[in-house]
């Protein structure tokens, strides 16, 4: 065999390799991040459709809710951050204690709409619900990167 046919075989091999990897992680299914556990939720819950339109209108306006709190925590912290220009205590404590503020908000519009998601259950649906709360922190904390 010359050095020419080899080198195609090689091409053509490799070339054919690409393209069988490229189409497993192509095939792979990606859920949307919180797809999950809203997923997971309709199942341990055994939700019916109108259910799970109830629930999908309680998320919809949870995110609106945690949305606007993270934008207000955002600019909180741009502005402590800014004050490392100078040498402002006050105003330092003054917005660390509004974040803080902030942050309690958000676990208030966490437990809320938790709360809310339970009233969407029926019958023995509150045992299934009352079974998950102890993992509810799991399910919807943010997934560390590896």
């Amino acid at each position: 065999m010359n050095k020419t046919r080899f080198l195609t075989i090689a091409v053509i091999a490799l070339l054919l390799l690409n393209i069988g990897v490229i189409a497993f992680f192509l095939s792979q299914r990606r859920p949307h991040p919180m797809e999950g556990p809203r997923q997971i939720m309709i199942e341990k819950l055994h939700f019916d459709p109108a259910q799970i339109a109830a629930y999908d209108q309680l998320i919809a306006q949870h995110r609106n809710k945690i949305r606007e709190k993270e934008t207000e925590i955002t600019h909180a912290k741009s502005q402590l951050y800014l004050l490392l220009q100078g040498e402002d205590r006050l105003q330092m404590d003054t917005l660390i204690h509004n974040i803080g503020q902030l942050q309690e908000a958000v676990e208030h519009i966490h437990f809320e709409h938790f709360s809310a998601m339970k009233s969407v259950c029926k019958g023995s649906q509150i045992t299934d619900f009352n079974n998950l709360a102890g993992d509810l922190s799991i399910y919807f904390s943010p997934k560390k990167k590896k």
